[in-house]
């Protein structure tokens, strides 16, 4: 905390999930709910989890876009610094 009592970010970093191969149920359908996308979004959490199937990252919403995106495989790229604007490519 600086002398006002406020939390100073010192340790910047951008991660970055790349996901590869959704499965399909037998109907041809992914396992994929992304929603409330708006102008701001705000996670609370972003989790991977291990399946049978693969893997599943879950993002929990504080204010917009929160959703599950299940995958064959995810490589996850950790980058030290401030996030840059727009999305960024692999």
């Amino acid at each position: 905390m600086d002398s006002s009592g406020h939390y100073v970010l010192a340790k910047h970093a951008v991660i970055t999930f790349c996901l590869e191969g959704f499965p399909q149920d037998k109907d041809g359908i992914t396992n994929t709910r992304v929603e409330f996308f708006n102008h701001q979004n705000v996670l609370g959490n972003a989790s991977l989890n291990k399946t049978i199937n693969g893997y599943e990252l879950v993002l929990q919403g504080i204010y917009g876009v929160q959703g599950e995106i299940a995958s064959e495989r995810v490589s996850v790229r950790l980058e030290p610094g401030k996030p840059g604007r727009g999305i960024s490519q692999p």
